[in-house]
C-alpha cells in the first residue's frame, strides 16, 4: 500500500519501491529476548509468546525521495471470541537516530546613546556580546510506536543525515492469552513530496 499525502507526486510509481519480505513466526525463546523484557515476560504465565519477524524494503529515488514511511501491525484474536486481543512486546528496532551538530549563535547588542541633532554626536557606551553554543541532536529516523497494543507501528522519517532507504529487519514479541489463536495483518505506507 502506498500513500502520498500534500501535493507530491502520484501514488502509483512505473516501478515498486517497497517491498515487505515474508514474515516469520516461531515460538519464542525467552531466554533470548532483551534482560529488560524478561522478567515481565516471564511474570505473564497466562500467556503464549511468538516472535514475529518481518523485512521491510526502501529504494531511494533522487528525484523523489520518501519524507515518511511505516510498517503497521494489527494483531487480531481469532479463537476463543472471549480472550483479549494479543499485544506486541520488545519491539526491535525501539529507536534509530542519527547525530546531528548544531551550533547557535546569539549575539547582544545593548547600546545606550545620546544624540544631539544640533552637534551631530552620538555620545554613550556601546556592548556587543556573542555567544555561541554547539551542541549534537538526534535526529529520529526510524521508532517503534504503541508497544503493548494490538496495533504496534515503525515509524520511519528521513533526516538531514539520512534518506529512508535499504532493508530494515523488524521484530516484536506477540502476547497472545494462553489457549487463544491469533492472526497478524502487515501493511506499509510512505510518503512522497
Amino acid at each position: 500500500q502506498r500513500v502520498t499525502l500534500g501535493g507530491g507526486v502520484a501514488a502509483e510509481a512505473k516501478e515498486q519501491r517497497i517491498w515487505l519480505g515474508q514474515p516469520v513466526c516461531l515460538p519464542a525463546d525467552l531466554d533470548h529476548v532483551d534482560e529488560d523484557a524478561k522478567p515481565f515476560l516471564m511474570g505473564r504465565p497466562d500467556s503464549t509468546f511468538t516472535l514475529l519477524a518481518v523485512t521491510v524494503s526502501f529504494a531511494h529515488d533522487e528525484d523523489n525521495p520518501f519524507k515518511s514511511a511505516w510498517v503497521d501491525i494489527t494483531l487480531r484474536r481469532q479463537s476463543p471470541p472471549d480472550m483479549p486481543e494479543p499485544l506486541a512486546w520488545s519491539m526491535v528496532p525501539f529507536d534509530d537516530s542519527d547525530p546531528v551538530n548544531v551550533t547557535k549563535k546569539a549575539v547582544f547588542n545593548g547600546s545606550l546613546k545620546l544624540k544631539n541633532p544640533a552637534l551631530g554626536l552620538n555620545v554613550g557606551p556601546s556592548i556587543k556580546r556573542e555567544n555561541d553554543r554547539t551542541y549534537t541532536q538526534r535526529a529520529v529516523s526510524v521508532e517503534a510506536l504503541r508497544e503493548g497494543e494490538s496495533t504496534p507501528r515503525w515509524q520511519f522519517s528521513e533526516t538531514d543525515v539520512s534518506p529512508i532507504r535499504g532493508t530494515h529487519r523488524l521484530t516484536l514479541i506477540v502476547d497472545t492469552a494462553r489457549g487463544a489463536f491469533g492472526q497478524a495483518e502487515i501493511s506499509v505506507g510512505a510518503t512522497i513530496w
